[in-house]
């Protein structure tokens, strides 16, 4: 906080010190940002908290089948998976957050084997995670050739970046933030001076953010993704 920081600005310093202290979707987070919603500054919470994990590696081989992949989000939660359009699998669990992948149908990706495709899940109380994963035609490697070679195979896997863009920039109204390779969480427009001035959750890829009220000046927009941070400079004119 700054010298001239006001009740909003007091309000997600102290949201920002319960997340870091405690974690994104913790019970801390959830509360601070309701008692200060309770006493008429900003929104109760409404997350989106939701995360991924699962394989990585795939193989097309028959006996290389499920892969399985496990979604978490506050209770209550119910959750949509997408994968590519020739693949099959089974959703389980509590509110389905569990899917299994059981085969590749008649997949026959542009550019060959191996790829890399993106496995997705909704949760229904907000907000969207994906996964990337890397398939191969065969994975007699991990069987048969030596564990050094498993492992730099595994390694030297390139995965999509992750990027961040802002348009117009210059701007005088609004700041399109696109975000390629992955989903936000948290965005921020910080002053010159890192002074947090707006703050929005969302998992949105091309937010709108209105800077309109902004003084004319320097600006830097935070993009927290599930394991990730980008900074980047705009102009307000």
């Amino acid at each position: 906080m700054g010298t001239n920081s006001n009740h909003p600005a007091a309000r997600l310093g102290a949201i920002a010190a319960a997340r870091i202290i405690f974690g994104n979707c913790s019970n801390e987070v959830i509360q601070t940002t309701n008692a200060w919603a309770a006493v008429g500054v900003g929104a109760v919470f409404a997350g989106p908290c939701i995360s991924l994990d699962g394989d990585r590696i795939l193989c097309s081989g028959q006996f290389s089948f499920p892969y399985t992949y496990s979604a978490q989000a506050p209770p209550g939660a119910t959750f949509t998976w997408s994968i590519p359009p020739t693949w099959t699998g089974t959703p389980s669990g509590p509110g389905l957050n569990t899917f299994s992948v059981t085969g590749f149908g008649n997949y026959n990706p542009p550019g060959g084997l191996p790829a890399t495709e993106v496995i997705s899940v909704t949760s229904s109380l907000g907000g969207t995670a994906n996964i990337f994963v890397k398939v191969f035609d065969n994975c007699e490697w991990l069987c048969n050739e030596s564990e050094e070679r498993s492992k730099s195979e595994i390694n030297n896997i390139e995965y999509p970046k992750i990027m961040v863009a802002l348009s117009p920039n210059p701007t005088q109204n609004q700041i399109k933030v696109t975000c390629m390779g992955g989903s936000p969480k948290i965005i921020s427009v910080l002053s010159s001076v890192g002074e947090a001035l707006i703050e929005i959750v969302t998992s949105t890829r091309s937010p709108l953010i209105d800077v309109s009220k902004l003084s004319n000046g320097i600006y830097f927009v935070k993009v927290q993704f599930e394991d990730q941070t980008i900074t980047k400079k705009f102009s307000k004119i």
